[in-house]
Parts: C-alpha cells; structure tokens; sequence
C-alpha cells in the first residue's frame, strides 16, 4: 500500500485534539475525510480511557460511522448545547476565518457550531491560505426561482470579486444536482481573494433565497494541523 502524506497529517491533527475530551461531555461531530479519520481514532479514545461521551452529528454520514463504531448518537432535538464541536475545513486563515462545506453539510455544521462551547477544527497544511478565499465558497439556495438567486448571487460576486462569476449548481459525478442532507442545493463560487468576509457574510444573508453559506467566521477557538496550534487569545 503506498504511502498517503495527507492521511498521515490528518491523522496527526486528528490526535492532537483527543486530550481536549473528556469524561461526560457531548461532542459535536462535524463532516468530510479529516473527521472519518479522527471517528477512528476517538473510538479507540474512548474504548481505552472508559469514557461516557455522547454526541451530535453534522450529517447521515458521519452519524452512520459513529454507529458502526458504537458510539452513542443523541437526536437533535434532545440537545441545546455541546461541550466541544469538531470538525474538519476547506480553507483557514491565520484570523480562525474558515471556508467550509466541501462536503454539503454547511448548515447542519454550523449549527452545531453554535452550540459548542469551544470549536475545535482539525486539518492538513494544505487548507491553509494567506490570502483567504482560494477555495470556492459554497452557498445553500432553496430549490425556487433559481436564475433570480444566481442573478442576485452575480451582483454580491462582482461587488467582492474582480473577475466574473463562473457558478452553477452543484452536480455529483452522475450529473444530478447535488442534494444536501436538507434537500437544498449547493453554488460554489470563485472569489480567488476574500478581503472582508464580514461584509460579505452580510451581503450573502440579504438573499433571501440563501439559506446558509460556508464563512465560518469567529467559530473556532483551535486550529490543529500536523505542523501548527493556532489558539484563540
């Protein structure tokens, strides 16, 4: 089997972040590679220190590799706050500014972000960026009138961004539109270069016609990779 360098640095993020958890906390799961390496490495966590750790999941996926794993899952609607949400990005700055939603959880992972005391984001060096916004930010639109929310989506672009919007629909490899764990459609847009993701959050949220975007601003409090901690002051 060859040797994958970038399952290795997800793996060595991924436990840097096991000494956060602890005896009776609920976890936050999040979505995508970097987490399905870390549910591996939790369950033996948790099996060899003996310990209660409940948890919510971001989406199908992540909640279904928890099961097989024989963690125990927590409906929604029985929880108000995490202790610790966990997750994987797309994209960081040295700000905590994150991209998120590669995967099409971006909702569900930003509510649970919402809840968690502490967010702690688990990554390879690769996702980080000095100059935020190289990776496409993904948007979640309702499936209504779509040439109207890309039309207004284009003017947000062009008033962020120096280039035209080249974004569609997301499709999967068989050429469906993609589908998130909400039945939304995802739009990933080309900004190349964010230069202020607050004021563009803001602009995103006036359409009405958005759901949810992937700025992920102001949510973590730790950023792992195999090379770096980040922590918030």
């Amino acid at each position: 089997m060859p040797y994958d360098a970038v399952y290795e640095q997800k793996k060595a993020a991924s436990q840097k972040a096991l000494p956060f958890i602890h005896n009776d906390m609920i976890l936050g799961l999040g979505t995508g590679s970097t987490i399905d390496i870390f549910l591996d490495l939790l369950s033996e966590h948790i099996t060899n220190n003996q310990l209660n750790i409940s948890a919510v999941t971001t989406s199908h996926r992540t909640r279904q590799k928890a099961l097989d794993l024989g963690m125990n899952i927590l409906p929604m609607n029985r929880v108000t706050k995490t202790d610790l949400c966990i997750d994987g990005t797309d994209e960081f700055d040295d700000g905590f500014n994150l991209i998120k939603g590669g995967g099409g959880a971006l909702l569900c992972e930003k509510i649970i972000a919402q809840s968690a005391k502490k967010m702690i984001i688990i990554t390879d060096e690769s996702k980080y960026s000095q100059r935020f916004g190289r990776f496409s930010l993904p948007v979640e639109i309702v499936d209504f009138e779509i040439g109207i929310t890309l039309a207004l989506l284009d003017i947000v672009h062009t008033k962020h961004a120096k280039h035209r919007m080249n974004a569609g629909i997301r499709k999967t490899a068989k050429g469906d539109d993609f589908r998130t764990d909400m039945n939304n459609l995802i739009v990933d847009i080309d900004f190349k270069d964010i230069h202020n993701p607050t004021e563009l959050s803001h602009d995103l949220h006036q359409i009405a016609s958005v759901v949810e975007h992937g700025l992920f601003l102001n949510y973590a409090s730790v950023i792992l990779t195999d090379k770096r901690e980040l922590y918030k002051v």
